[in-house]
């Protein structure tokens, strides 16, 4: 399924009456409040969304599921190219490429560490999970909530409310917490409807200047559609998930063979890297981190004229947004699309990760992950690795 990793239901909102001397604060928790208490047998929607892989639209199909323990409901997500189905003891995807099964009821039974993929899979960043979500916003002493000026949406007039969140980010149904090394403000903004009361869109914002929207449209209540395949087993196309394992490079090995697709210049390979150091990221566009490592790596190819900079993404799937996201945020070195077999060679997966090679093409170090210190270590053994003969 394209890019959109955040899907699925909301429950039926009871319009509730708002004065206007409520704080935004009590807005979030009178939503939650209204979702979380509503009785509807189904619910339909279509989440539009707007982010750096272009414009998408998703629909979302959910039930009430009373015997899961995980999340209480069934769902499907249904994109262009694909579809994400939770029926309570499975998790699979039918696709136009591939249909797979992710997990089985005994997995994360097991397994309990699994637990949280099924929210993350399923509705991450839909209405549902932004009710659960938001009354841990406003009892966060450290956030900052603020009405924000009215809009209109589809001829609706909306109230919009912003959330500015100190070293922690909206991750599923939880705030996600960032190492204390590592500060940073995560800024969302909720649009609801006046009428109804209804979520109508929210956005986190980018690093230059805007927000990533998602538009919710076309709310269908109260209309079970009993037409629907909900089984692993009633598509016969579909094959279990074959986990991959991953062994990362160490310190010593080779730079391995690899292809990326590099926009204006066509295919690259490890052969454009020898007697070279080298610098190489790799970044996904819907990796927060990956996104805040830009502005180090740009310093750093800036820095090291001596130093070749490649940026590999191996993740996203067509090179046009690649060339649209490098634009949009400024981004200085040259990048690649790559494969999954780049991910294999190198033994990435994981995002952002740094690997810097010598002039022989043996890797001086690795690191996986965005630090308050990651710069700093970077520069420390860029210089190293630059000044051997």
């Amino acid at each position: 399924m394209k890019k959109i990793l955040f899907i699925l239901v909301c429950g039926v909102l009871a319009a509730a009456c708002c004065k206007d001397d409520k704080t935004a604060a009590e807005y979030l928790t009178e939503y939650s409040e209204s979702v979380m208490g509503s009785k509807a047998s189904a619910i339909r929607f279509n989440a539009v969304s707007e982010r750096d892989s272009g414009t998408e639209t998703l629909e979302v199909y959910a039930e009430p599921n009373p015997a899961d323990t995980v999340i209480g409901i069934r769902f499907q997500a249904t994109s262009a190219d694909s579809r994400v189905i939770y029926n309570g003891t499975e998790l699979f995807v039918i696709g136009l490429r591939d249909s797979y099964r992710y997990l089985q009821k005994n997995d994360y039974e097991t397994y309990p560490i699994l637990k949280p993929f099924i929210p993350i899979t399923g509705y991450a960043g839909s209405p549902f999970s932004f009710a659960r979500v938001l009354p841990k916003i406003a009892a966060d002493t450290t956030a900052r909530i603020t009405m924000l000026a009215d809009t209109v949406i589809d001829k609706l007039k909306c109230r919009q409310i912003g959330v500015t969140l100190r070293n922690k980010s909206i991750y599923g149904e939880s705030l996600y917490k960032f190492p204390a090394d590592m500060p940073r403000e995560f800024v969302y903004k909720f649009i609801f409807s006046k009428k109804d009361g209804l979520l109508r869109g929210e956005g986190s914002a980018n690093d230059v200047g805007g927000y990533d929207m998602v538009y919710y449209t076309d709310y269908v209540f109260d209309r079970p559609e009993t037409d629907r395949k909900w089984m692993f087993a009633d598509y016969p196309e579909a094959k279990p998930y074959e986990r991959t394992e991953y062994e990362m490079l160490t310190v010593g090995n080779p730079m391995p063979e690899f292809s990326a697709i590099v926009d204006g210049k066509g295919t690259v390979d490890r052969s454009a890297f020898e007697g070279k150091p080298t610098l190489i990221l790799f970044w996904t566009m819907g990796c927060g981190a990956s996104r805040s490592a830009i502005p180090v790596v740009n310093r750093l190819y800036e820095k090291y004229p001596a130093l070749t900079v490649f940026g590999l993404n191996n993740d996203d799937p067509e090179l046009e947004y690649i060339t649209r996201f490098v634009k949009k945020y400024d981004i200085r070195y040259t990048v690649g699309l790559g494969n999954r077999e780049a991910s294999l060679a190198f033994g990435v997966n994981g995002w952002p990760t740094f690997m810097l090679f010598g002039r022989d093409g043996k890797l001086r170090f690795v690191q996986m992950g965005l630090g308050g210190t990651t710069e700093k270590t970077l520069c420390e053994e860029i210089e190293k690795t630059i000044a051997e003969k």
